[in-house]
C-alpha cells in the first residue's frame, strides 16, 4: 500500500568543528523518493559507491517484492496455479511473507497480504477506475483473498498456495523491508549512525555527532494540500512508519472512497482515522510499516484498543469535523515526543 502520509526529517546541522560531517544520499526507488543522513565511518566507502550499493539493493528488492514487474519472484508466484509444490523464493521474500501472514494474524485478517484483488476492484491498483463495484463483483474478488491460502515453508525459504487464485502483495510492509535492508548496507560499511527514509519510513541508528537523537517531524493533514508538521519525535535504534488515508481517496456523490480496503467487507475502511504512526523499539522498520498499516484499516476505536491492548507507541489524527482532526497517542508514544 502507498503510504501517503510523509515525514519530514528534521536534521539539526553540528556548530561544533570537531565533529564529523554528516553526509547525505538520495534517490528513487518503490514509486516515491529514499533519503539517507549517516556518519561515515574509517572503513566506508566513498559516496558515489556506497550509493550505487544502496541501489544495487534496493532494485534487488524490487525484482522479488514488486508487483509492477512481470519477471518479479512475487509475480512469478501469482502467476503459478499449482498447488501441491512448493515455490522456491529468496531468503528475504521468505522473512516478510512470513511477518505479513503472522501479523495478518495477530489482526484476525484486517491486515491481510492477499487483498490485492479487492484494492484492483476499487481502482487503488493497476486498475484506476473510480467506480463502485457491485456486491456481487466485491463477492467474486473475496473469493480470491484469504491470508490462511498462503502456506509458508517452516525451515526453508519456500511458499506455497491452496487455491490457484490466490496473489500475494506485499507492497504494505515492503518499503519498511527497504528502508531495513538499507540499514543493513550501512552497517556492514561501519556507520553506525544513520537515518534511512523511504517514502516515509524511517529507521534512525545511534546518535547524531553532536550526541542528540535524530529529530523527525510527522506532517498533519491540511485541507489547503501542504503539510505542516504535527509532532516532533526523537529517535534512537527505532523505526517510526506512518500510514494515512487523506491524500489517497476519491469522492463519488458527496461520499468518500479510501484506498484502505477491510477484507472482511470487501470495501473501503469506514474509519475517521486520517493517520497513523507506529515507533517500532527494536528498529524494525518491516513491522512498523505493517503494523502501521493494519492500524489504519481497524477504525479509530479497533485501532486504541489494539494499541492499547498491546503497549505500542502509536499516534493517530482523526477527523473531528469538517476539515477539523484531533489526535490520540498511547503512553507509549508520549515518551517520544520533543518537550518543548
Amino acid at each position: 500500500m502507498l503510504k501517503i502520509l510523509s515525514l519530514l526529517a528534521l536534521l539539526l546541522s553540528c556548530t561544533k568543528t570537531d565533529v564529523p560531517d554528516q553526509l547525505s544520499l538520495f534517490g528513487k526507488t518503490m514509486g516515491t523518493t529514499f533519503s539517507i543522513k549517516y556518519y561515515p565511518a574509517k572503513e566506508t566507502p566513498a559516496s558515489e559507491e556506497l550509493l550505487r550499493l544502496v541501489n544495487e539493493k534496493l532494485i534487488s528488492i524490487n525484482m522479488e517484492m514488486s508487483t509492477y514487474i512481470d519477471q518479479s519472484e512475487i509475480q512469478k508466484f501469482n502467476k503459478q496455479k499449482t498447488l501441491d509444490s512448493w515455490f522456491k523464493v529468496s531468503p528475504g521474500f521468505h522473512w516478510v511473507t512470513k511477518l505479513a501472514v503472522a501479523l495478518a494474524e495477530k489482526t484476525d485478517g484486517i491486515y491481510d497480504p492477499t487483498v490485492g484483488p479487492l484494492v484492483d476492484l476499487w481502482g487503488f491498483g493497476k486498475n484506476k477506475t473510480k467506480t463502485i463495484p457491485s456486491a456481487q463483483e466485491i463477492e467474486r474478488a473475496k473469493q480470491m483473498v484469504g491470508y490462511k491460502k498462503i502456506i509458508i515453508h517452516d525451515t526453508e525459504a519456500m511458499i506455497r498456495k491452496t487455491q490457484a487464485d490466490v496473489r500475494l502483495d506485499l507492497s504494505s510492509i515492503a518499503k519498511g523491508w527497504g528502508v531495513d535492508e538499507v540499514g543493513r548496507v550501512l552497517e556492514i560499511h561501519g556507520i553506525e549512525s544513520y537515518m534511512v527514509e523511504i517514502g516515509g519510513e524511517i529507521r534512525a541508528k545511534g546518535l547524531k555527532a553532536d550526541k542528540t537523537q535524530w529529530q523527525l517531524g510527522i506532517t498533519s493533514p491540511d485541507s489547503k494540500g501542504f503539510d505542516s508538521v504535527q509532532k516532533i519525535v526523537l529517535l534512537k535504534d527505532a523505526a517510526l512508519a506512518t500510514s494515512g488515508d487523506y491524500r489517497n481517496f476519491y469522492e463519488i456523490d458527496g461520499k468518500r472512497y479510501s484506498h484502505v480496503i477491510d477484507p472482511r467487507t470487501g470495501s473501503p475502511a469506514l474509519s475517521t482515522i486520517a493517520s497513523v504512526s507506529v515507533i517500532e523499539k527494536s528498529g524494525d522498520c518491516t513491522q512498523a510499516d505493517g503494523l502501521a498499516t493494519a492500524l489504519l484499516a481497524m477504525g479509530l476505536e479497533g485501532a486504541q484498543k489494539f494499541a492499547l491492548d498491546n503497549q505500542l507507541p502509536v499516534f493517530i489524527v482523526y477527523h473531528s469535523g469538517e476539515e477539523e482532526y484531533s489526535e490520540w497517542m498511547t503512553p507509549e508514544f508520549s515518551g517520544y515526543i520533543k518537550k518543548k
